[in-house]
């Protein structure tokens, strides 16, 4: 197998994708789940389950307890379902090398609170695939019709049978949480495709960073994507990588940002940089409202 390595721009190349083989269980023939990326993060309910449940930004505790609110068999011997697991935006490539790697996980149900756009970035992966674009001056790979930028090691075509996603709501209200209960009650997951494991290695992204003054970046700008701009550059050039138990980041401490102006920015130059104006309205709202909802672990206004 080839490690997948990324180019001078960021940009990772292809690579050759190792089959593992077929995996199976001594006692029926039957593929477990393996998780290959976030397995501390995962609640596996039944290791030969074929049914995966996204809860976005809801919690897993708060989604497994409607579940077995509803009488959804969630025994580790008998559930359909394999695996409960968040998805947040940034987990998109993490969560295709896990199905690609287990692909007896034929079933996806989505719930839970879409605070990011990842439910329809997931969903378009499969059905819009992949694009190139132009980004920051830098040719990358977008999920299609989304502002979603992830690598372009795993394609749709990697897939021997797409998994079939269903949506059921944000269950936070009696309807769709009968929703995603009859929905996995009444589902009869066939066999898969394929029993062949499919391995291919996250982009390895090399970061070099030039020195600056540790304790303080102080930026001005007229408008707040003119300042958005001047922070990425600094953080490109004088940022750290850090490993985080969610994945490596690029890191810049202490920096200090002055609007001059401020201004809701043009919209056709937010959407140039990927940006939806109405997400950042969003945004700035969710930061000013402190309550805390009852599925979620934290939103950044309950944090502040």
């Amino acid at each position: 197998m080839q490690a997948s390595e990324a180019n001078n721009s960021g940009q990772a190349e292809p690579v050759e994708a190792s089959l593992v083989g077929q995996a199976q269980d001594a006692h029926e023939g039957e593929l477990e789940f393996v998780p290959l990326h976030f397995a501390d993060k995962l609640r596996i309910v039944n290791p030969r389950g074929r049914v995966g449940v996204i809860t976005l930004w809801s919690r897993i505790d708060f989604v497994e307890c409607k579940l077995r609110e509803m009488g959804i068999d969630l025994d580790a011997a008998t559930s359909k379902i394999a695996v409960i697991g968040n998805l947040y935006g940034n987990g998109i490539p993490h969560l295709l090398r896990n199905l690609l790697y287990n692909p007896q996980i034929r079933d996806l149900v989505i719930c839970g609170a879409n605070r990011s756009g990842s439910r329809e970035e997931i969903i378009a992966f499969f059905e819009e695939g992949l694009e190139e674009i132009v980004h920051l001056g830098e040719t990358v790979t977008q999920i299609k019709n989304t502002a979603r930028i992830i690598d372009n090691l795993v394609q749709p075509e990697a897939f021997a049978e797409k998994p079939r996603i269903v949506t059921v709501g944000d269950l936070r209200d009696k309807v769709s949480v009968e929703n995603l209960c009859r929905y996995i009650h009444d589902l009869r997951p066939g066999e898969p495709a394929t029993r062949e494991r499919v391995r291919i290695e996250l982009p390895e992204v090399k970061i070099t960073h030039f020195p600056s003054e540790p304790r303080n970046h102080n930026i001005v700008a007229d408008t707040p994507l003119a300042a958005w701009r001047e922070l990425i550059f600094r953080l490109v050039r004088f940022g750290h990588l850090v490993r985080l138990r969610k994945g490596d980041r690029q890191e810049l401490q202490n920096v200090r940002a002055v609007i001059r102006d401020p201004r809701i920015d043009d919209e056709a130059q937010l959407r140039e940089f990927g940006f939806s104006l109405e997400d950042l309205l969003q945004y700035q709202r969710d930061m000013l409202d402190a309550a805390l909802p009852q599925d979620q672990s934290y939103t950044y206004g309950n944090r502040i």
